[in-house]
């Protein structure tokens, strides 16, 4: 009996992950930055895979990052909780660096890395020495999810995920 019930939980655990994996498969990372453009409050990405992503400074220490695929970038479509951003929302001031394998986007605040390939972000503090978080490996997109993998330490607490819509 116990033998029978462990081998249908096992049959019921490997459908789940058979029907998961087909959804886990179809996410794609952003692939390499091919081109980038600088615009007020923001940098819009090109990348290798056909995404397009957009990092907006809304204040001097806050911003945004927004990915879509086949080049274009989907606003929210979820009515019961909109997007708190739009297109009204203020754009902070900062500094683009070009450094080679990376940029940076330099405001009073912070310094946003964004490492051309593949492309990935990390934050560090004004003295761009001092990392907070960094992306230990990049977006993943599909047509339902996306993924962000951000490195922690042990004594970190996070609140929130970022928007959802």
């Amino acid at each position: 009996m116990l033998q029978t019930f462990r081998t249908m939980i096992f049959s019921l655990f490997s459908a789940i992950i058979l029907i998961l994996l087909p959804k886990i498969a179809s996410a794609n990372e952003l692939g390499n930055v091919v081109n980038l453009t600088q615009s007020t409050g923001e940098v819009a990405l090109s990348t290798s895979n056909g995404f397009v992503v957009k990092v907006q400074v809304l204040d001097n220490n806050l911003f945004r990052i927004w990915a879509g695929p086949n080049g274009k970038l989907t606003p929210a479509g979820d009515k019961i909780a909109p997007i708190v951003l739009n297109a009204d929302s203020p754009k902070g001031s900062f500094t683009h660096i070009d450094a080679g394998d990376h940029s940076v986007l330099a405001t009073e605040a912070f310094n946003l890395r964004i490492y051309k390939t593949p492309l990935r972000f990390a934050l560090y503090r004004t003295d761009n020495k001092t990392l907070l978080w960094n992306e230990l490996k990049p977006i993943d997109i599909s047509a339902e999810n996306s993924y962000q993998t951000l490195s922690s330490a042990s004594n970190e607490h996070y609140f929130g995920g970022g928007q959802q819509n």
